[in-house]
């Protein structure tokens, strides 16, 4: 059984699952990764904390990204708190690309280790 961990996450590659650990910052005007927040992943949730609804669209955030179900992603702690637990299923995604700016990659002019930072909007695309 392999597993891989950040101090963010969690991949246990036997059950293809993803564990992130989630600092949410509810009633953003759109829901993005914002970057780390301690040993944490900051997610701006666009949605109130009122009744679930941060909840709900933070996991339909994830699902997105991850292109999974909703019922594939599910909170394994902190449903009312700010620090979550977060367990994906059935993803072959890596969680380290959820940001970018850690990413080496080639660049337009071919030169490899450069590295760039774009905004995440539920996708992670290098700029050009």
């Amino acid at each position: 059984m392999l597993s891989l961990s950040g101090a963010w996450f969690q991949v246990d590659a036997a059950k293809r699952a993803v564990t992130l650990t989630i600092h949410a910052q509810p009633g953003a005007r759109r829901s993005e990764i914002a970057g780390l927040h301690g040993a944490a992943l900051k997610v701006r949730v666009a949605a109130a904390p009122v009744e679930g609804r941060a909840n709900a669209a933070l996991i339909a955030f994830f699902a997105r990204i991850f292109g999974v179900p909703k019922k594939q992603v599910r909170i394994l702690s902190g449903e009312s708190a700010r620090i979550k637990v977060i367990e994906i299923i059935g993803s072959d995604k890596r969680p380290e690309s959820l940001l970018p700016w850690a990413i080496p990659f080639l660049n337009h002019k071919g030169r490899e280790g450069e590295l760039q930072t774009v905004r995440m909007h539920g996708k992670a695309k290098p700029t050009e």
